[in-house]
């Protein structure tokens, strides 16, 4: 690679990071100035946090819509596959992947593990939505309770099966908590995948390079085949599910992530959060 080469990708770089971190500051400032408005909305609706969780499905969307530095597409989804509640365990490449999957239009509440960076500003509007923010062992044993409750009111589930943000593309040691959660409720799992997050905004790094991002929703495994087969026979099922359909999908986000390179600005000609760009593969 050319040293003119490097410095121009650099600079998109940098103009991809000032892009991204600015939306990312706009649209907490929006949450943040609707908020008095919206918790009176929230306590005349029938279910806590249902009009914080559709602020920020509506607001993450639009950011990601109007961004120029973002390819997102959503492959698998079905409405339908979620009129009954499920655990949805999901990989964990970046902190992109908070604001992509806020986005999708589930009726869900997350299990989200506390952080200092995601404290100062995001982590008060997520207990607003009713999400269950994970800071000590004590909030993990009461998990149980809190997701039963949940589900009696047809809400899914939404965590981070690794616990953590993966250093690399590769999928990290699975949780067991939320298979036993699963098995112990008689609870659907659907597992979901994420890719292309990392080489946007690797953990430690700081410039932020154009998102070209992939979502897989996978098929629904039930709550009777979950205890018919066990945690831990289902933590083993659902990472080789999971690992293969990131193999399956990983192509296809390198070559969109290289489009960035060889066309800058393509995204602002066509949207760029596409729900439904495809299906899923037959896993």
């Amino acid at each position: 690679m050319t040293v003119g080469r490097r410095r121009r990708e650099r600079a998109r770089d940098f103009v991809s990071t000032i892009w991204l971190w600015s939306g990312f500051l706009v649209l907490m400032l929006a949450l943040w100035f609707l908020t008095p408005v919206l918790i009176l909305a929230d306590r005349m609706s029938k279910e806590r946090g249902n009009v914080f969780q559709m602020a920020f499905r509506y607001l993450c969307r639009l950011s990601w819509i109007v961004c120029p530095f973002a390819d997102i597409r959503v492959l698998g989804f079905k409405r339908a596959a979620f009129l009954r509640p499920a655990l949805v365990v999901s990989n964990h490449q970046s902190f992109l992947d908070v604001l992509i999957l806020l986005a999708l239009p589930i009726h869900w509440r997350w299990v989200v593990k506390q952080t200092r960076r995601r404290t100062r500003l995001m982590l008060p509007l997520l207990r607003l939505r009713d999400d269950r923010i994970v800071s000590r062992v004590d909030d993990m044993l009461d998990l149980d309770r809190w997701a039963e409750q949940r589900i009696r009111q047809g809400i899914s589930l939404l965590a981070f099966v690794e616990g953590t943000r993966s250093s690399s593309r590769a999928l990290n040691r699975f949780r067991n908590v939320f298979f036993h959660l699963a098995e112990d409720l008689c609870l659907d799992v659907v597992p979901l995948v994420i890719d292309g997050t990392h080489q946007s905004w690797a953990r430690g790094t700081r410039l932020i390079r154009p998102v070209a991002a992939t979502v897989v929703l996978l098929e629904r495994i039930t709550g009777k085949e979950i205890r018919e087969m066990g945690a831990s026979a289902a933590k083993r099922l659902i990472k080789e599910r999971m690992t293969r359909a990131l193999e399956w999908v990983r192509p296809d986000v390198d070559r969109r992530f290289e489009d960035f390179y060889v066309r800058p600005f393509h995204a602002l000609q066509e949207d760029s959060f596409h729900l439904n760009a495809g299906k899923g593969p037959v896993i």
